[in-house]
């Protein structure tokens, strides 16, 4: 007839083939499709526990690493919908182009949902997940119920794994007194609420549902269709400020770079949006090619020009320090046009006063710096006023003025808005 009915074709694999020994096949197909080459149903079975890397074969490319997998898995078409019936296990895999690993896997399947177990790492933390999907495979996916618990901040166990020696210096109450400035009871209340979401749905997730932050944007006609530009924006807060202009610019340029400390790697839910800058060891030769790469792309790049949130000045004013010169030399080497952005916002008093006086008694270590989480919470309910002004040429920056100079004149127009 019309069907193409395939039944048990067999891969074996053998060191030796002994004469009367039947094989057992690792692995079985079978299938039903149309001569059009629609599918009704797929299923793969495994005879026996087998290494991942055989999968590899299907994937087209080499997916896993180590570990095993055992079961079958079939699907099924109903009305041109997928359904799985499945019952397999995968131990001890790793995914090395996903950073993630499974130290279990379990997919099980009944009548109307697939059953996930899984115990693993994803880039540097580890998760438990447990949770049914409604077993039909097209989106949104409806879940059913879910259980995801990421591993919770712990100064104490940082400390030993990055600086044993100073761990082994610091008294208990230090520790202590360290977990309670940076917020760590509240970062995991909110990872253990949020923690299941990436990128811009973090960043959106966090200031609707935890911060419940609002903001009003002046000037939106002012961003281009044209991803190929270069923000610069004011760095008031340290930490509200890149979420909210993660979720203004995210929402048109979801591919949007931000260049950022790259302390800030470990916020594996916006890494997305990052390009590492190691502040402390210099720029590194990789980060700055991943910069370059960067700028050649036609990915929008958000710079905080200051390096650093502001500070109190001299005269008591609120302002960004001194802005470095990076954005104007990229814009100038890549054709990007920068458009300045101005953040209305400010820290607390105690945040500009212990800068202050941390300068001004010669202490280089940025100590203020320790407090920006807990900066961060103080920002609950706040609405702040975001101001997008017209685009800058880069052809501007010419040789009338050093880069430096151009950098100090983006900054006073940023402000002018």
């Amino acid at each position: 007839g019309n069907k193409l009915d395939i039944k048990n074709i067999n891969y074996y694999i053998a060191s030796n083939i002994v004469r009367g020994v039947k094989l057992q096949p690792i692995l079985q197909v079978n299938a039903l499709m149309d001569l059009t080459g629609k599918i009704d149903k797929l299923g793969l079975a495994f005879g026996r526990e087998m290494p991942c890397e055989f999968l590899n074969v299907f994937a087209g490319q080499k997916l896993f690493k180590k570990g095993t997998i055992k079961g079958n898995i079939n699907l099924v078409f109903k009305n041109d919908v997928p359904y799985l019936d499945a019952d397999m296990e995968i131990n001890k895999t790793l995914i090395p182009s996903a950073r993630a690993g499974f130290r279990y896997l379990t997919l099980k399947t009944d009548k109307n949902l697939i059953n996930i177990n899984a115990l693993g790492r994803f880039k540097r933390a580890n998760f438990e997940f447990k949770g049914n999907i409604k077993n039909e495979l097209k989106p949104p996916f409806v879940v059913k119920n879910m259980s995801l618990n990421l591993d919770n901040v712990d100064i104490e166990k940082i400390l030993e794994k990055k600086m044993p020696s100073l761990k082994k210096r610091l008294p208990k109450f230090v520790i202590s007194y360290i977990e309670r400035a940076i917020c760590q009871d509240e970062i995991n209340r909110v990872y253990s609420k949020l923690g299941h979401l990436q990128g811009y749905d973090f960043a959106h997730a966090l200031l609707q549902e935890e911060f419940n932050i609002k903001y009003n944007v002046i000037g939106k006609e002012n961003l281009p269709k044209d991803s190929r530009v270069i923000f610069a924006c004011n760095h008031p807060l340290g930490g509200a400020d890149g979420v909210i202009m993660i979720d203004i610019l995210g929402a048109t340029y979801p591919t949007l770079k931000i260049p950022v400390n790259d302390f800030l790697m470990n916020i594996d839910n916006l890494c997305i949006f990052f390009i590492p800058i190691n502040k402390i060891s210099g720029q590194a030769k990789g980060t700055s090619q991943l910069l370059n790469e960067v700028c050649d792309s036609d990915d929008a790049i958000l710079f905080f020009p200051s390096g650093q949130c502001s500070r109190r000045q001299e005269n008591g004013e609120i302002k960004d320090n001194e802005w470095k010169k990076t954005f104007i030399s990229k814009a100038i080497q890549h054709q990007r046009d920068i458009i300045p952005i101005h953040f209305e916002g400010k820290n607390s008093k105690f945040f500009y006063n212990l800068a202050y006086y941390r300068k001004k008694l010669g202490i280089k270590v940025n100590i203020e710096m320790l407090y920006l989480p807990s900066e961060l919470f103080k920002q609950r309910d706040k609405t702040f006023t975001i101001k997008i002004g017209q685009p800058i040429p880069y052809s501007t920056f010419d040789k009338s003025k050093t880069e430096k100079e151009w950098a100090q004149w983006v900054k006073e127009i940023t402000y002018s808005l």
